[in-house]
């Protein structure tokens, strides 16, 4: 096999992406790899847990025994505020709250004028009575044991706005193992972003924060009817602020566990959801970053069907093998760390999958609108 100069040269931009595509995920592991140590399981904070939830009735009695095995703290309540729900969730919570007199929660409900799971905190925040609220959300499993680490680890970093960890429960099939893939890379992206002072991503489904500095940032002033981005605007808020009173966990023994989706209409949907709440930020962090990572899948997968076009197919399963082998190597590792169970063939799949996803959902945010519950984010 003799390449033409042209030829050397491409191949030569192929290995310095795939030298930089290895060195930062080498940075990425670094990071995601410093936990806290696990604190005293024991603290008498006094806290207003808040979920916002709609239509979740196949969700709720899950959630609400995982609330029941928190009842010896008298120091925690909580405030469910549904949002226009058409299903049996009040019905569900209604008949718990009657059969668990002991735990101080409450349900309460939005005007029928105001939509929208951040309207929904915003009227929890109001009505808490605690300086310290926790917010998740009805599709997620949590332990005592979760929450304490949370508030023990956001107590010793002097922080008043903190993020859990979130893991993935599914089964075997392919779009399963590819969202938990997925989302176990987001969280140590996130990490390494935080790391590197540009924090972008956290999860509201394991959000804890003081009263007064939620209303002091208001964080959802300008952005209450964008669906999703909890996490994100009021991260941009704090991190604006410059009062270094953000901390995001990357302790496995914060995380709560959530579902992933079971068909690919609705994790499309989802996706392009995520991608269009970006535009709605005052900064184009977020925006730069997925620029970034479609132009690196754009430019090596040309690289590759390049050089299989024009009959060097050595070049082009080397360039390949390179790739798949480091996501294994990185992937297994955060993997582990979650205990999430995916087989090396399912991260091989994931591994040759996601660039043409990436670039689907990319194009796919321009034309098309992200969905979820019949509602879908605002056009500008």
């Amino acid at each position: 096999m003799i390449l033409t100069p042209t030829e050397i040269a491409v191949l030569s931009i192929a290995v310095i992406l795939i030298f930089f595509y290895h060195i930062y995920w080498q940075k990425v592991n670094s990071h995601f790899f410093t936990d806290n140590s696990i604190l005293n399981n024991e603290n008498n904070l006094k806290l207003t847990f808040l979920c916002a939830f709609r239509n979740e009735e196949k969700h709720l009695i899950n959630f609400l025994k995982c609330i029941k095995y928190t009842k010896t703290r008298q120091n925690w309540n909580w405030i469910l505020i549904n949002d226009h729900s058409s299903d049996n969730s009040i019905r569900i919570i209604e008949d718990f709250i009657d059969s668990n007199s002991d735990i101080n929660i409450s349900v309460i409900s939005l005007s029928p004028n105001i939509f929208g799971k951040k309207s929904a905190i915003d009227l929890g925040v109001r009505k808490a009575n605690t300086d310290w609220i926790y917010c998740l959300d009805a599709d997620v499993l949590f332990t005592e044991s979760n929450i304490n680490q949370l508030i023990n680890e956001t107590i010793k970093s002097n922080a008043k706005l903190a993020f859990g960890s979130i893991k993935y429960e599914g089964g075997t099939s392919f779009i399963e193992n590819y969202q938990i893939i997925e989302n176990t890379a987001l969280i140590a992206l996130g990490r390494y972003h935080y790391f590197h002072n540009n924090p972008t991503v956290g999860n509201a489904a394991n959000m804890l924060f003081q009263k007064k500095y939620y209303l002091e940032l208001e964080p959802y002033k300008n952005n209450l009817k964008v669906m999703g981005g909890d996490d994100i605007f009021f991260i941009e808020k704090s991190w604006q602020k410059k009062d270094h009173s953000l901390y995001l966990s990357n302790n496995s023994n914060t995380a709560f566990t959530t579902y992933v989706l079971k068909n690919w209409g609705e994790l499309i949907s989802q996706r392009i959801r995520w991608a269009q709440k970006t535009k709605f930020q005052s900064t184009k962090k977020t925006q730069f970053s997925q620029i970034y990572l479609a132009l690196f899948f754009l430019i090596f997968w040309g690289l590759i069907i390049h050089f299989w076009v024009n009959g060097v197919y050595a070049v082009s399963l080397l360039l390949l093998s390179f790739q798949v082998i480091s996501n294994q190597i990185f992937l297994q590792g955060f993997l582990k760390k979650y205990n999430q169970k995916v087989s090396p063939f399912r991260i091989i799949q994931a591994s040759l999958f996601q660039p043409f996803f990436i670039l689907f959902i990319g194009f796919a945010q321009f034309f098309t609108k992200g969905t979820w519950k019949d509602r879908s984010n605002p056009s500008n």
